[in-house]
């Protein structure tokens, strides 16, 4: 899987997700991702996914407009690809310089094998840096290439695919 995430300047993201499976499905399961688990601050985020679109092959995939909790959609075949706004997972780091910010982005497909391997891009120019909190500790700090296109060191697995984020928000 790939997952794309740019930030805008309200702390959303942006997200596109690449999504390829071993096995055909006949059913894709989407959910916010579990953000909680990337720290304290993030417990009891209101994590949602708006302007949600998918296809499945060439084909559309009739999903709800925005995901708030966990929803099985009728989707067949073998590839994927998700457009959608990720909200609600975004703090402002304090203390800290005026418009950082700290978010927890993961994929928005649930329910994936275990160790199906996951790459993260995050692009912007006010991007820091990415670390992966559910690494152990000496692989957290796995951000790799710098700004404006910043990578993983090496693909996440599923069961773990939760990056941090740390970036400005724009100034107006």
């Amino acid at each position: 899987m790939l997952l794309i995430a740019v930030p805008d300047a309200t702390g959303s993201f942006e997200v596109t997700e690449r999504l390829r499976l071993a096995q055909p499905t006949s059913a894709l399961t989407v959910a916010p991702p579990d953000i909680s688990r990337a720290g304290a601050m993030f417990r009891g985020a209101d994590v949602s996914a708006g302007e949600v679109q998918i296809s499945a092959g060439d084909q559309p995939v009739l999903a709800p407009a925005t995901v708030t909790k966990a929803v099985t959609l009728a989707a067949a075949g073998d590839r994927f690809t998700m457009r959608y706004r990720l909200d609600g997972v975004t703090v402002r780091s304090r203390p800290s310089t005026a418009a950082r910010a700290l978010a927890a982005i993961g994929p928005l497909s649930a329910r994936l094998p275990a160790d199906l391997p996951v790459v993260v891009v995050v692009s912007g120019p006010t991007v820091l840096g990415i670390d992966c909190p559910l690494e152990p500790p000496a692989g957290q700090s796995c951000g790799v290439d710098g700004a404006p296109r910043w990578t993983l060191a090496a693909p996440l697995r599923a069961s773990v695919a939760l990056a941090t984020v740390q970036f400005d928000l724009p100034v107006d």
